[in-house]
């Protein structure tokens, strides 16, 4: 038989059968919680699936010591909520845990987090500093997705997973490293970075899927792995400063309009090797292209 939630002060809970509590539901109203660190003697170690969702009024909450698990859409659409303060205790958060909390301006991953899980911290607009433990390996798809004032975010060395639309029209996004793990960059990764103005690829990456780096409009130095082998279409499409991009010879996939709108297109220069797949696909897109050694004159849009 399913066990009916009790009653401690603002909070529905229930008691686990390994003696410890799980929060059910907030159902009070106040800007400030502290969520309590045990309930008469019992141990609070985990907070359900919407606990505070909707709370419009709550702006700061701490959560003790010997929380391990905040579920999903805890937090969602708080949003006053400008402070959380997560135990050391914490080792998981849920999808979409403090989406659309759009007043909260930092956070602090304890180094128990190793996963930033789907759409995380979507639409929290103002999210300025997000610090990452060492111990990440991985970030969700959408996990960042419309942070407009994320201006820089420093990602673990032992990192080897960004997902799809993880930094998502983040337009405020200037800096950002790649670990040197990574082997993918995936379908719409910085779609609409606006500020991005350079990114260098880990050496192992072979892959950049569609979208990945789309209206990054100040986007002017990209560092390509000598390993690459896929581009996706629109890849880099409306990058509108890329002027030049140098395309590895192991390069054998170009997606349908990867560099459309670049420099505005007419003045973007591919620099390719002899002979390889991507000179064919400059050659068949129109595209202008120059050879790596650069010794060679520089061939012109009609192939001559």
């Amino acid at each position: 038989m399913k066990q009916k939630p009790h009653r401690f002060r603002d909070f529905s809970y229930t008691l686990m059968s390994d003696g410890t509590v799980r929060i059910e539901r907030y159902k009070g109203s106040e800007e400030e919680v502290i969520i309590p660190e045990q309930v008469y003697g019992h141990k609070v170690t985990e907070i359900r699936t919407g606990a505070f969702r909707n709370r419009r009024k709550l702006e700061t909450v701490t959560l003790p010591e010997g929380v391990q698990k905040i579920g999903k859409r805890v937090f969602l659409n708080c949003k006053k909520l400008t402070l959380v303060e997560l135990p050391e205790s914490l080792t998981q958060i849920g999808d979409s845990a403090f989406a659309n909390c759009r007043s909260l301006g930092s956070i602090i991953f304890p180094d128990g987090i190793t996963y930033v899980c789907r759409k995380t911290f979507s639409g929290c607009w103002n999210l300025e500093q997000v610090m990452l433990p060492e111990g990440l390996t991985g970030i969700g798809k959408e996990a960042f997705k419309y942070c407009y004032s994320l201006e820089e975010i420093t990602l673990p060395d032992h990192m080897t997973l960004l997902g799809e639309k993880a930094f998502k029209n983040c337009s405020a996004l200037e800096k950002i490293n790649l670990p040197e793990g990574m082997t993918v960059i995936k379908e719409g990764t910085f779609l609409g970075c606006w500020k991005l103005t350079e990114i260098s690829l880990p050496k192992h990456i072979e892959h950049i899927g569609p979208k990945a780096f789309r209206d990054c409009i100040a986007l002017r130095k990209v560092t390509l792995p000598a390993g690459l082998t896929t581009i996706g279409e629109k890849a880099f499409c409306h990058c509108y400063h890329l002027a030049e991009i140098t395309l590895p010879g192991a390069v054998m996939s170009i997606g349908e309009k990867a560099f459309h709108g670049c420099k505005w297109f007419e003045d973007f220069t591919a620099i390719v090797t002899r002979s390889s797949y991507a000179e064919n696909y400059c050659k068949e897109n129109g595209m202008k292209y120059t050879f790596l050694d650069r010794n060679d004159q520089e061939v012109g849009k009609d192939g001559n």
